[in-house]
């Protein structure tokens, strides 16, 4: 059978959109999203720019948790977050702009991800959520590149504490750069945001992306190594298991 794909890639004037497009689970990370998300990154790099966005009400719900709920030992669970780790370094290492187009929620690594981003456009209605440690996880990039970005404090709050942010929330603390009104104008509104940020030469995008990455990759590894680990965890799988027969209810 098959599969229908995870995520496309579309281009607007030189510039590739990629889209997310397993709507029905709201646009949740299985293996073969990320594989596919990695791929669409490569293909991205002979663009000028890339934006990323969502298909339907969510921009991303992240990791799916049923996929982690299935790993059999840790070599699987390694192997997942390898590949998610790959991804980020793709992104980390990109030698042009990369846009966040937010079109509705965003949590868990769906949130996350933007921090690894050039600049985030988001919807008025979007919202943000750091659920992780509801599953006997933790938030692998929030605890490690967020710490960059919002403090430490900010980071327990939010990965302990687990708020559901607004758009306006998410503006104060500096996850989100811009809301706009009108969801119809997201890709428009992005678009001019890659030309804009395109005046940069590149030369200095992938020097600067070099230096930010050398800072940051280390601590991101170290963390989702150790996430790895806790997700094949028998307190962990406990909790995921508890927490997808509450959905089925």
């Amino acid at each position: 059978m098959h599969k229908m794909p995870r995520c496309v890639l579309e281009e607007v004037d030189d510039i590739a959109i990629l889209k997310f497009t397993r709507s029905e689970k709201l646009n949740a990370f299985d293996f073969d999203s990320w594989r596919e998300f990695s791929s669409n990154v490569d293909e991205a790099s002979n663009y000028k720019g890339l934006i990323i966005t969502g298909e339907g009400r969510a921009f991303s719900s992240g990791d799916d948790i049923n996929a982690m709920y299935k790993f059999e030992d840790y070599a699987e669970s390694k192997s997942f977050f390898k590949t998610l780790f790959d991804v980020l370094q793709k992104l980390m290492h990109y030698p042009h702009p990369i846009i966040a187009a937010v079109n509705g929620l965003a949590a868990g690594g769906g949130a996350e991800i933007l921090l690894t981003l050039d600049y985030v456009v988001s919807v008025k209605d979007a919202w943000f959520w750091f659920p992780e440690a509801r599953i006997g996880l933790y938030p692998p990039i929030l605890t490690s590149l967020g710490v960059y970005v919002f403090g430490i404090k900010n980071v327990k709050k939010l990965a302990i504490n687990m708020p559901r942010l607004t758009s306006e929330e998410a503006l104060n603390l500096g996850l989100v750069d811009m809301i706009i009104e009108d969801k119809n104008k997201l890709t428009e509104i992005a678009v001019n945001k890659v030309r804009e940020l395109n005046r940069v030469p590149t030369v200095s995008y992938t020097s600067m992306r070099k230096v930010l990455a050398s800072i940051v990759l280390p601590h991101l590894k170290q963390s989702l190594d150790t996430l790895a680990e806790t997700a094949v965890e028998e307190e962990a799988k406990r909790s995921m298991e508890l927490f997808i027969k509450s959905r089925k209810k």
